[in-house]
């Protein structure tokens, strides 16, 4: 559904958007630096401490790469939850749905026999609530 396709491209632009600012930002720092002889620090777009220099460009395109990869996976973490939440919600309204149509297309005739066509779908409703 629409509400599915707009949260996942949410989720996913902002993951892409923070991860791409500290790849052009370094890539401007580094460009536009005033003395070209000195060292220079690469950034990386989450803090962390490493135990190698990261200011190699090997080592940084593999560390940048790792910093992706979690957080995509951080971002599909979150966005697994949500989905399912609205997955639960989107399936609970398809049964509501179904009841509605089936108590608007209902014809009483005034008999026992509506009983029997009722008592079902209130059972329904009630294992839609549970």
């Amino acid at each position: 559904t629409a509400s599915i396709k707009y949260l996942t491209t949410w989720h996913l632009s902002i993951t892409s958007r923070f991860l791409l600012h500290a790849m052009v930002s370094s890539l401007l720092r580094h460009i536009w630096r005033d003395d070209k002889n000195e060292v220079y620090d690469y950034m990386l777009p989450i803090m962390m401490g490493y135990y190698y220099d990261v200011n190699q460009p090997l080592a940084y395109a593999v560390s940048y790469f790792l910093q992706c990869c979690g957080a995509f996976y951080s971002s599909l973490l979150f966005l697994s939850g949500d989905l399912l939440l609205i997955s639960m919600v989107q399936l609970a309204n398809m049964h509501f749905g179904y009841l509605i149509y089936k108590i608007e297309n209902f014809q009483p005739t005034g008999t026992d026999a509506d009983i029997k066509v009722l008592g079902p779908l209130l059972k329904y409703h009630n294992e839609i609530l549970e």
